[in-house]
């Protein structure tokens, strides 16, 4: 049987971390604001070379297939339609079923 012990302690404290050279108390790491990190969260993925190159195929599959598309085929709309294609492959059915048209062989 497994008893409580219970050990006298004083209460916690809690260490001022300090710069000299500011004259005020640094922040311990765990208490960053969040907002930093979800800001900076999607820099990552598009800096990721995996994620770049998986664009750029899909990017060139979908320009040398777009005449196979039901999109308007003036320049203006192809360079949006090829630059945003994830986004839109993501959110829309429609550019799916196109996407689909295009890429294939």
């Amino acid at each position: 049987m497994l008893r409580s012990v219970t050990l006298p302690c004083a209460a916690p404290v809690r260490p001022v971390l300090s710069n000299p050279l500011l004259r005020r108390p640094l922040r311990s790491p765990s208490r960053r604001p969040v907002q930093a990190n979800l800001l900076l969260a999607p820099l990552g993925l598009v800096t990721n070379p995996f994620v770049l190159v998986a664009w750029a195929g899909g990017a060139y599959k979908f320009y040398s297939g777009f005449e196979k598309t039901n999109f308007n085929a003036d320049q203006a709309t192809k360079a949006r339609l090829v630059a945003l294609w994830p986004v839109l492959y993501a959110t829309n059915a429609d550019f799916r079923k196109n996407f689909q048209k295009a890429i294939q062989s």
